[in-house]
């Protein structure tokens, strides 16, 4: 059976992780359970620290680089992103509209744990397991 987009993310969450150090990042408890990785706020981050972030965004199920580009005439990077399932990885896996508040604090929630999470039909659509 194939995994559940949230946890094909927790294992490159955790592949990540085995190289804090070396992707400059940090890692925070969360009050009730969980954790919060910084790869770039306060934490110095890197360019393998964001393309690593990118593909766990996806869900794991894209290949996520850096390539040369060109833009206006100027040699600049680009991000390329490889998929054989767009539908999950960039619909199921970024569908927001999970409203979190706290306080002040107010935003709209996408990724993988949203995929987890979510009833809207658009995941029975998708056709990939969510759970887990």
């Amino acid at each position: 059976m194939t995994m559940s987009l949230n946890c094909r993310a927790l294992e490159a969450v955790e592949a990540l992780l085995a190289h804090m150090e070396e992707r400059r990042i940090t890692v925070h408890p969360v009050e009730g359970g969980g954790r919060y990785v910084d790869c770039g706020i306060a934490s110095r981050g890197g360019i393998l620290a964001g393309i690593e972030l990118a593909g766990i965004c996806l869900g794991g199920l894209a290949q996520v680089s850096i390539v040369p580009g060109e833009a206006r005439g100027r040699a600049v990077p680009l991000v390329q992103v490889v998929t054989d399932h767009p539908v999950q990885a960039c619909l199921a896996s970024q569908y927001a509209g999970w409203a979190l508040q706290d306080g002040k604090f107010f935003a709209m929630g996408s990724g993988p744990m949203r995929a987890a999470a979510g009833t809207e039909a658009i995941y029975d659509r998708a056709g990939f397991p969510r759970d887990g």
